[in-house]
């Protein structure tokens, strides 16, 4: 990480250009009709049923596994076995797949390395673990080999966006119109620059504008809203739309832990324990079990609440271990709470700024700086946060 002095420059130059660029037009113009504000239900917005496509996602999956090991030179094959397993990852919570999709993707390359498209991929993958730099070298790769459109732009601007880049990353965000991720990832900027309704509107236009009869684009968008919700108070509303994408999506681990959070925010303690407890029978991620481990101490159960922590704390050292990068900010979150080491927390998020210096980090730094007693840096590191546009980075 830079000097402190040089960093301070650039978010305040960077904040500069976002002034300059002037009023940059929302892509969802007010309408008149009334928001919503309720998920649209099986009967106005159908999808194939969640366990139909998790029977299909699997049987995919074994076929084409199959494919690889019968022909393991297959780009065709492996290509689609990464796809397949990210989509699976990204269901169950599991970052392990997502390294397995990565893995796939590396042994194309070894087929075809001038393929830009694979470039691509790798890069997506490499995102998803946060590893940045890697992925940002990814993809000038395959911008040098050819690779233009959308599909660049995309990438690029969400390693803007980690970058603290927030000008380049905003006018990408803003200048992709008309596709429903396009106009998802809208909401999600609307609603990190504290502007709600046009939140609300994109998260309904992208709502609109959905095709696919899978369950799983319209389930994420739904946890998203929920997030949204959350964040601005509303947990009843928010508990609607997760309940909806559980309902869609059955066993989508994003979905059922966020409604847990919901429900524990309305006082539904036993039903978000259950809940809880359920997402740490299926997934290996040692988030749920800090979660169900916070849950349960306030209930009173510290025994099992101690053992809880303790596999949790066991569960992060070895993913940061293996996905330092990913894990800087989750595990510190845990050592702030259920691990009982701020110190440990500190470490992670100091390393965290350096590979993710956005406003967001600059806000998490900043609270474990204060827990650690170091008010004056504190003050520092939120006001690098303050410095961007993005109103949620600081004010949780």
């Amino acid at each position: 990480m830079g000097p402190r002095a040089a960093l301070l420059i650039g978010v305040a130059l960077a904040v500069l250009a976002v002034l300059a660029l002037g009023a940059i037009s929302s892509d969802v113009p007010a309408a008149p009709r009334p928001l919503r504000m309720a998920p649209l239900g099986q009967d106005r917005r159908p999808t194939t049923a969640g366990t139909i496509f998790l029977g299909n996602l699997e049987s995919q999956l074994g076929w084409v596994q199959k494919e690889v090991e019968r022909e393991p030179d297959s780009v065709h094959a492996q290509r689609m076995l990464a796809s397949l397993l990210a989509t699976r990852g990204k269901y169950r919570g599991d970052i392990e797949q997502i390294q397995e999709a990565l893995d796939a993707v590396d042994t194309c390359l070894e087929i075809e390395p001038n393929n830009a498209d694979l470039w691509l991929e790798r890069a997506g993958h490499a995102q998803a673990l946060h590893r940045f730099a890697e992925a940002r070298d990814d993809v000038e790769h395959a911008v040098a080999l050819g690779a233009r459109g959308r599909n660049v732009d995309d990438l690029v601007q969400e390693l803007d966006w980690n970058d603290g880049n927030y000008v380049a990353a905003i006018a990408s965000i803003r200048d992709a119109r008309s596709s429903f991720a396009a106009l998802a990832r809208v909401a999600q900027l609307e609603h990190d620059l504290g502007n709600m309704e046009a939140a609300d509107r994109a998260f309904e236009a992208a709502e609109d504008r959905m095709a696919d009869v899978s369950p799983l684009p319209l389930a994420w968008l739904y946890v998203e809203r929920g997030r949204h919700e959350l964040d601005r108070g509303e947990t009843a509303r928010a508990v609607a739309f997760l309940r909806e994408a559980v309902a869609r999506a059955p066993g989508y681990i994003p979905a059922e832990e966020h409604l847990a959070e919901a429900l524990n925010g309305l006082g539904h303690t036993d039903e978000a324990i259950a809940r809880y407890r359920n997402i740490v029978e299926r997934s290996p991620d040692p988030e749920f079990m800090g979660a169900l481990a916070a849950l349960l101490r306030e209930a009173g159960n510290t025994k099992e609440a101690d053992r809880l922590a303790a596999r949790a704390r066991a569960g992060y050292e070895e993913l940061l271990r293996r996905w330092p990068e990913a894990m800087y900010w989750h595990a510190a979150e845990f050592f702030l709470g259920e691990g009982k080491d701020p110190k440990r927390a500190l470490a992670l998020l100091e390393k965290n700024i350096a590979v993710r210096p956005n406003g967001e980090s600059w806000a998490a730094l900043a609270r474990a700086q204060r827990a650690n007693g170091d008010e004056r840096a504190a003050r520092f590191s939120m006001d690098m946060a303050r410095a961007t546009p993005i109103a949620f980075a600081y004010d949780q």
